[in-house]
């Protein structure tokens, strides 16, 4: 019988949380900046090229920069600090992307700084061009430190599987975990009434108050989805046996989406979970054992929602008011796509008159028409300049335009389509939830906020394809295949 070291090391679980909790502590104490403090440790994870230490840190940075604000104050030297982080990760990935052997079950998300590239043309010349060029910059150096991070743990001999899988359930279990602890908690865990008039000032479309262990209620939605899909698949393509910890991950995350009154984060939590689904069908060697109680529970699941939506007027009053948002008295008959729409569709129809004004090219990168002529007075307004937008067809539309849109549209169906032939099966249901999600908020190039911490999670969960490609490779069994203990076959010569 497997031990739960044989799916995860359990002394890696422990360590990760006690380092989260330190790091939360800092940060509590120090009012954020005390950050700081903790720069040289990430630092020297670069230079040691420590694969998993360095990821460790990633995904430090980006919880304390989506961290709840009560325990994980924010502040300037915070996001100096955090931004000198990644910008040195960033630098090795620049360095992978010429110098390096390139994973392959990585290479292919480099397809979408394509668009990026792209983006430099129409920001020249679009509303405020200082800032857009300052976006481009971030979001490149950010998403090359994921890139070149990701690419050190997929090509190293020492990475050890179980290790960075214990130190991604350990995240997850302070971010959903401590979600759902704080539920009772009202004064913590959700918005502040400053907080939510600013979020109104900024056009924010704020229906939730609760924002669980992260800063903001739009933000738990698209972050608890990732976090569920990455567990989800790592369980499903890896681990491939019952086991509590994943079970009590899995069950908690819809109940948090739900809280969050988010219908982009529950379309990307169902269209994520039957992407996974797809996936299984897809790897040979998965065990048909296994792969029909997974299949078996999933149709259980989405037909015992089905009959209750269908038979249980009270829920399926719930069901219409959750898609109508605003309308807390809609019944079954009220609903229609008007009222699905009513809270995007003034930003869709501003895109699409934006669009007019350059229908090719568009005009700029992650900025909006009321910057248009703005003298920028310092460097703040600079580096906090959050723009509304709406789904990302429009968004990218009006950014762009046409040569943007159909740019945009054929990496991502390059993107996906070359790591679905690679089998590289998490990375691509949570690049799935990433373009699902972004339907409702654009936020794939907010590299410092939501977007920043997905993105993260894809790259993550690429390594996992990667490692698990590797030691089946080196086990003599067919590349994507899987076989044997229902873990990672870690070959003799990885293990330490």
């Amino acid at each position: 019988m497997q031990s739960e070291n044989d799916i995860y090391d359990g002394k890696t679980f422990w360590r990760t949380l006690a380092g989260i909790a330190l790091a939360v502590a800092v940060q509590k104490a120090s009012g954020g900046s005390g950050f700081v403090l903790l720069v040289p440790f990430a630092l020297a994870a670069l230079v040691q090229r420590n694969a998993e230490k360095m990821i460790y840190w990633v995904l430090l940075v980006n919880t304390l920069v989506m961290g709840n604000g009560y325990f994980m104050p924010k502040g300037a030297v915070f996001f100096c600090a955090n931004r000198l982080v990644l910008g040195c990760f960033g630098l090795l990935g620049i360095l992978h992307l010429f110098g390096r052997k390139k994973s392959s079950a990585l290479a292919p998300l480099l397809w979408f700084p394509v668009y990026v590239l792209y983006m430099i043309v129409p920001s020249a010349t679009g509303w405020q061009p200082l800032i857009s060029g300052l976006k481009i910059f971030l979001f490149s150096i950010v998403f090359f430190a994921f890139f070149g991070v990701a690419n050190t743990a997929a090509t190293s001999p020492k990475c050890d599987a179980r290790r960075l899988r214990a130190m991604v359930l350990a995240f997850a279990s302070f971010m959903v975990f401590g979600s759902v602890a704080l539920i009772p908690f009202p004064g913590i865990s959700q918005l502040s009434g400053e907080e939510y008039a600013r979020a109104v000032q900024l056009g924010q479309d704020v229906t939730s108050l609760f924002k669980g262990m992260t800063w903001h209620s739009q933000s738990l939605g698209p972050i608890v989805c990732a976090l569920f899909v990455l567990t989800f698949g790592d369980w499903a393509f890896n681990v491939r046996r019952f086991h509590k910890l994943y079970a009590a991950l899995l069950v908690c995350c819809p109940i948090l989406i739900y809280k969050t009154s988010s219908r982009a984060g529950m379309a990307s939590f169902v269209i994520g979970a039957l992407f996974v689904g797809y996936c299984l069908l897809q790897m040979r060697g998965a065990g048909a054992k296994w792969r029909g109680k997974i299949l078996s529970g999933m149709a259980l699941a989405l037909c015992a929602c089905c009959v209750a939506a269908v038979a249980v007027p009270s829920v399926r009053d719930g069901v219409v008011r959750f898609a109508m948002k605003y309308d807390r008295e809609a019944k079954a008959g009220d609903f229609n796509a008007e009222g699905m729409l009513a809270t995007r569709q003034f930003l869709i129809d501003a895109q699409l008159e934006n669009v007019k004004r350059s229908p090719f090219i568009g005009n700029g990168f992650q900025v909006a028409d009321y910057m248009e002529g703005v003298q920028v007075q310092s460097w703040q307004q600079l580096v906090t300049a959050p723009v509304e937008k709406g789904v990302w067809l429009t968004a990218v539309l009006e950014e762009g335009g046409w040569i943007g849109l159909v740019l945009f549209s054929s990496l991502v169906v390059v993107i996906g389509v070359t790591l679905l032939k690679r089998k590289v099966y998490t990375g691509l249901c949570l690049f799935g939830v990433l373009i699902v999600s972004n339907m409702a908020e654009f936020t794939m190039f907010s590299m410092s906020a939501t977007g920043g911490f997905v993105w993260a999670l894809i790259f993550v969960g690429g390594v996992f394809d990667a490692l698990r490609q590797r030691a089946d490779r080196m086990a003599g069994v067919p590349w994507g295949a899987l076989r044997g203990p229902a873990r990672f076959p870690v070959p003799p010569c990885l293990a330490r």
